[in-house]
């Protein structure tokens, strides 16, 4: 799988402040629009929801792993771990302030974690399943940011 800019960039849009922690408090362009100051975001925590969609592709990894290891029969179904508010995969917290769609940002952190750590699962078994969970993970949480 090669790796998307797409999470990434949705991410920025909607949390500018991950591009501090990539050690560029400019974002994606600023080389080019800013000088030598530092971007004036306030550091704040990610949001629960994001945490929560980055805990479960961790989960998911580690599944595809361990049978890989085991060469065990597991299937992954894609509706597990990209599911929705009657059926949802793990809690997702609220904030504390106003979020009008948490799983918005949940889809996101399971898109962008399974993206940086393909290289611990594309080489597994289940890569078909798990690059599908990362596709319907990365459209949903688009869509959802475009709705608003």
């Amino acid at each position: 799988m090669a790796l998307s800019e797409t999470a990434i960039g949705i991410i920025g849009k909607h949390h500018p402040a991950i591009f501090e922690l990539y050690g560029n408090p400019f974002g994606p362009y600023g080389h080019v629009l800013a000088t030598h100051q530092h971007a004036a975001l306030n550091p704040q925590p990610l949001p629960p929801a994001l945490r929560s969609g980055i805990a479960a592709a961790f989960e998911l990894v580690e599944l595809a792993r361990s049978q890989h290891l085991v060469r065990g029969q597991v299937s992954i179904e894609v509706s597990d771990y990209c599911g929705n508010e009657i059926h949802p995969p793990i809690p997702v917290p609220t904030g504390g302030g106003p979020q009008p769609d948490p799983w918005a940002d949940y889809h996101l952190g399971l898109a962008f974690a399974l993206e940086l750590m393909a290289h611990a699962w594309e080489h597994t078994a289940l890569a078909e399943s798990v690059e599908r969970v990362h596709d319907v993970a990365l459209d949903e949480a688009a869509q959802r940011f475009e709705r608003g």
